[in-house]
């Protein structure tokens, strides 16, 4: 499919019920698996969107990790002329410095 010579910008915001759960497992005092999941919509806003994650992370201090993992994020949203059904996945390396 051609892509038009004007693309139209919109924006759209909606609220959407959560439940989802979190956990992390040490292997050691440095590395640990972490991972998280959770599901919504439930036909409120959106019909559908889920989102899991899971990586591997070393704690370099204290405060600060780094995490590598992969990540699949979807949501299904139909209200009037606009459908929203976008899936996202892939690989990421993340750096989280708590303050």
């Amino acid at each position: 499919e051609a892509i038009p010579d004007t693309v139209l910008h919109a924006s759209k915001a909606w609220v959407d019920p959560f439940v989802g759960f979190r956990g992390r497992y040490n292997l050691n005092d440095q590395l640990y698996l972490t991972g998280r999941g959770d599901i919504g919509g439930f036909g409120v806003s959106s019909e559908s969107a889920w989102n899991v994650y899971g990586a591997l992370g070393i704690d370099l201090s204290p405060r600060t990790c780094v995490e590598l993992g992969y990540r699949y994020y979807q949501v299904d949203y139909e209200r009037g002329a606009l459908d929203y059904d976008v899936a996202t996945k892939g690989p990421f390396i993340g750096v989280r410095i708590d303050y």
